[in-house]
């Protein structure tokens, strides 16, 4: 406060918090991550009132692992023959199942596990022969940073979603996330109520598919990366 004005400036690291929606109620101006207003004649004391009121009506909910994961989850036995396995892969359009085991997740199979084996002649053995048994998870509560650091940080594909008892309630792909980052996948009441704009074009979410499909994972990571960098400016 300065000379009977305040000055406000707001700055934000996340887009779930976009500060020239806020600074605009006081007449500023800027971008969702920087923003600035200059009030004349307005007690202090009010205008912290209000800005937190507005704060409250601002702020984006950041969206969760539930919110965004698949469901009913499609799995697997570890007893399962690599060549059911990549039938299931292809009857349900999946690129890796989860093997569960008397409840209990177990191990990850993925679709260049079943490629690896048929290459080998040994479609007729155990996915448990061919599984991975280090499985990386995430609580339903997990936000998309999380989740996409755990994606690239791992380079995998997908994160099965479980309780406090482990037990699986469903799974995040890099799919998944990509849709989330650029509002394709967002759930319902999320693009309705909160983060309206329009989506991928036909197009687009071809190229989108596209590319989760052939790009390695480290390069789809550092993508995603660029993407939200870009968003920034």
């Amino acid at each position: 406060e300065m000379d009977g004005r305040v000055h406000l400036t707001g700055r934000s690291r996340h887009n779930h918090l976009p500060v020239n929606e806020i600074i605009a109620h006081f007449g500023g101006a800027g971008h969702p991550q920087a923003a600035a207003a200059t009030i004349k004649g307005r007690p202090l004391l009010d205008l912290k009132r209000q800005l937190v009121t507005y704060l409250g009506e601002e702020l984006i909910p950041p969206f969760t692992a539930f919110d965004i994961m698949s469901q009913p989850v499609h799995s697997t036995t570890p007893n399962t023959t690599m060549e059911e396995v990549g039938q299931a892969m292809l009857r349900y359009g999946h690129s890796g199942l989860p093997v569960i085991e008397a409840g209990r997740l177990v191990g990850i199979i993925s679709r260049r596990d079943v490629d690896k084996s048929i290459h080998h002649g040994l479609q007729h053995a155990p996915v448990k022969g061919f599984m991975s048994s280090k499985v990386v998870t995430v609580q339903p509560t997990a936000s998309l940073d999380e989740m996409q650091r755990l994606l690239i940080g791992n380079d995998i594909g997908r994160l099965p979603v479980v309780d406090a008892e482990g037990q699986v309630l469903g799974i995040v792909t890099r799919t998944d996330v990509l849709g989330a980052l650029h509002g394709r996948s967002y759930p319902h009441w999320y693009q309705s109520n909160v983060r309206p704009g329009p989506e991928l074009g036909p197009s687009l979410t071809m190229l989108s598919d596209m590319m989760t499909e052939r790009l390695p994972k480290r390069l789809q990571g550092l993508l995603l990366l660029i993407g939200q960098e870009a968003e920034r400016h």
